[in-house]
């Protein structure tokens, strides 16, 4: 009993996974698999989206804290981010 109180603890503090859109999840993928930083031209052609689809997906994404962003010259490049995002950010 002590153990499945300890589970239901666990799963509540956790909160649920975001639910993602699609292109939100291809581009993380994408984002996930590359070994270096993207930019967004790069993550749309590995996406195979649009590139106004995937302005909107990686803005939405660094808005829920799964993404990072650095400026690169004239362009940003993105990155997987692994840290545990801000709970009190909007979902």
């Amino acid at each position: 009993m002590a153990e499945l109180t300890t589970a239901i603890v666990a799963a509540i503090t956790a909160g649920l996974p975001p639910v993602l859109r699609r292109p939100e999840q291809a581009a993380l993928d994408v984002l996930t698999a590359a070994p270096a930083p993207l930019t967004v031209r790069a993550v749309s052609d590995a996406a195979g989206l649009h590139l106004p689809t995937t302005t909107t997906a990686l803005a939405a994404l660094r808005d829920r804290g799964l993404v990072t962003r650095h400026r690169d010259g004239r362009a940003w490049r993105y990155t997987r981010s692994y840290s545990k995002p801000d709970r009190h950010q909007r979902a």
